[in-house]
């Protein structure tokens, strides 16, 4: 993962967690703030989860990349933003 490279860090320095009922890994700073989270999202394509996948009117191409999953990642980005600030 490259932003592990742009800290200076490495895989083992990541801890086991788990976000919103999936396995994930979490780096950490000196303080204990999060500086990067990693999370699988089994049986999910390529896409960004979210927990209902957004309505669309006729004829608008939509979001296909949005996906529907057990998790909302743009939720969980603020979320995990606004405790670190």
């Amino acid at each position: 993962m490259q932003w592990l490279d742009l800290y200076g860090l490495r895989e083992d320095d990541g801890r086991d967690v788990d976000i919103e009922g999936n396995a994930a890994r979490v780096w950490f700073d000196e303080s204990g703030r999060p500086l990067i989270e990693f999370c699988l999202v089994d049986g999910m394509e390529h896409g960004l989860p979210v927990l209902k996948k957004p309505r669309r009117k006729p004829g608008e191409g939509g979001a296909p990349f949005m996906l529907e999953g057990r998790l909302s990642a743009p939720l969980h980005m603020a979320r995990t933003f606004m405790a670190s600030v």
